[in-house]
């Protein structure tokens, strides 16, 4: 049986744009598990890949656009930066069959949670809110949660 990977409301940071964004990459996350369970050919595979990857790019560059000013705004790009490389030599190690799809759900599962509890809560706890709410949201950001 295949892991599914889940956002849960402890993952909240306060910050809708945020939270809603992290739970479009849990989703991500989810399709590109079910494809690779699934059987789907490569290049379905690799457009999911793309898909994340592009997506997390969006998401952490809004992320460090909230966070400017902030005494540890270096070290929450650091981070963002370590997250793209190391999302980026998981895809090599896949495709070179170093990686299987049992690891799959369980680094995408632990590439978001571990992010989101050991950075991001700690980031945005205790901002005011009113100096996060000028963000504007894209329509692709809006996420009708099923909980």
């Amino acid at each position: 049986m295949k892991k599914v990977v889940r956002w849960k409301s402890e993952f909240g940071v306060g910050v809708a744009v945020i939270d809603n964004q992290h739970k479009i990459l849990y989703d991500l996350s989810n399709d590109l598990n079910s494809a690779v369970n699934g059987g789907a050919n490569m290049q379905v595979v690799d457009t999911l890949f793309n898909v994340i990857i592009n997506y997390a790019y969006k998401h952490f560059e809004t992320e460090e656009d909230l966070l400017k000013g902030d005494a540890n705004h270096a070290n929450h790009c650091q981070e963002h930066y370590k997250m793209l490389k190391s999302f980026n030599t998981f895809v090599i190690e896949f495709h070179n069959g170093r990686r299987n799809k049992l690891d799959l759900a369980t680094y995408l599962d632990d590439w978001l949670t571990l992010h989101i509890t050991e950075n991001d809560l700690p980031a945005f706890s205790g901002k005011p809110i009113e100096t996060l709410a000028d963000v504007e949201v894209d329509i692709i950001d809006e996420f009708d949660s099923i909980d």
